[in-house]
């Protein structure tokens, strides 16, 4: 994947263009919660949650061998999560149904 003889400036251009990929992705993931919102009761599904988390870790566990990037990916999804929450809030109060409304 990467080489020892690559620069920072291709490194950090690696990063970008997985930013790139992964920006696109967010968006898409956040459509399609606005989209759910109004099948739910509730905000918040806690076991949804936990059933993403437990997913990903055992669809993917050979990359996450490791405890340390175990709890770095659930942190991202914690993220993914908490902001989700904040923007169907947002989105109630302001009766949006698209993130960039």
């Amino acid at each position: 994947m990467n080489s020892a003889n690559d620069s920072l400036e291709t490194i950090r251009s690696k990063i970008d263009k997985l930013d790139e990929q992964i920006m696109p992705l967010l968006f898409e993931r956040l459509q399609l919660v606005l989209h759910a919102k109004q099948y739910k009761q509730r905000l918040t599904d806690s076991v949804r949650e936990q059933f993403i988390l437990a997913n990903i870790v055992e669809r993917h566990k050979q990359q996450i061998n490791h405890n340390a990037f175990a709890v770095y990916v659930q942190n991202i999804y914690h993220e993914i999560f908490r902001n989700s929450k904040i923007m169907l809030r947002r989105a109630n109060r302001h009766g949006n149904h698209r993130p960039n409304q």
